[in-house]
């Protein structure tokens, strides 16, 4: 995955899982275009990602 960059813990309180609502174990942000994607962890092992297009 070019570009990505790892979150900080900050960041990562900041998008509490979609499921659970518990602090990610981990997460990545990258651009594709003019979207920002960020992919996290959760600690059951969930993914999901929260995207932000700008608008």
């Amino acid at each position: 995955m070019p570009g990505a960059v790892a979150l900080g813990s900050n960041e990562l309180a900041s998008y509490p899982c979609d499921i659970d609502g518990q602090i990610p174990t981990s997460g990545i942000y990258r651009l594709v275009g003019n979207i920002s994607i960020r992919t996290f962890t959760c600690p059951s092992g969930h993914q999901y990602t929260d995207q932000n297009d700008g608008g």
